[in-house]
């Protein structure tokens, strides 16, 4: 197992390393064994072919084919040089990049405006079936209103019906209890009492008593 010739300790199997170009020095891929940036250190692990020299051979060789600067006052951020043509190739990918992040965004803006568009008309729709609804419901709630009233109404006037049968059936019985009929007497208009009860006396035979004073 091989040891790193930064710290002096064993590199385990799944550890992640770097090997400088020039020496093929071994190190931990850390900051504390390269002296790198975590920029720096993120940069090399997700380039590939960049390859890396470590701080003595960067002393030694000035000019090299392919070396990283690690930076001494600002350490947030990242400076990588490469040779000429990297470079160049660098700049053209960042500015495709970038067209490609700009038109993405405007295409990402223009369906957000229709879809919003969209919301927008349905929540007006949604507003005037709300408020056709609301109209349903107050005139269900006046008609509802309305045959409690007539239903009210209706019950007062079966109740006063009744109350009127019921006099003219005690008006009825009242006249009865005044009345008799007798079959087989012809009816007179505008009779006389006096008459109707001697005819009554005599289809009765019943002769009428005399007065003692007579």
């Amino acid at each position: 197992m091989p040891k790193c010739d930064n710290c002096d300790k064993l590199i385990a199997k799944k550890s992640t390393i770097l090997e400088c170009n020039t020496c093929s020095k071994t190190v931990h891929a850390t900051q504390a064994c390269t002296r790198l940036t975590s920029k720096q250190l993120a940069a090399l692990r997700n380039t590939e072919n960049l390859e890396w020299t470590c701080e003595v051979c960067r002393r030694e060789t000035p000019r090299q084919r392919s070396f990283v600067i690690q930076e001494e006052e600002e350490e947030d951020d990242e400076e990588l040089l490469l040779t000429q043509g990297t470079d160049s190739r660098s700049n053209a990918m960042k500015k495709l990049l970038s067209d490609i992040s700009f038109e993405v965004k405007k295409a990402v803006k223009k369906e957000i405006g229709s879809v919003n568009e969209a919301l927008s008309s349905c929540c007006q729709k949604m507003d005037g079936i709300m408020d056709t609804l609301a109209t349903i419901s107050g005139k269900i709630k006046e008609l509802e209103n309305k045959n409690t009233y007539l239903t009210n109404q209706n019950k007062h006037l079966e109740l006063k019906i009744d109350a009127m049968e019921q006099y003219i059936g005690n008006l009825e019985q009242k006249q009865l209890n005044n009345t008799f009929e007798v079959a087989g007497v012809p009816e007179i208009k505008d009779e006389n009492t006096e008459i109707i009860l001697n005819t009554l006396a005599m289809k009765l035979n019943i002769v009428k008593k005399r007065n003692n004073h007579s």
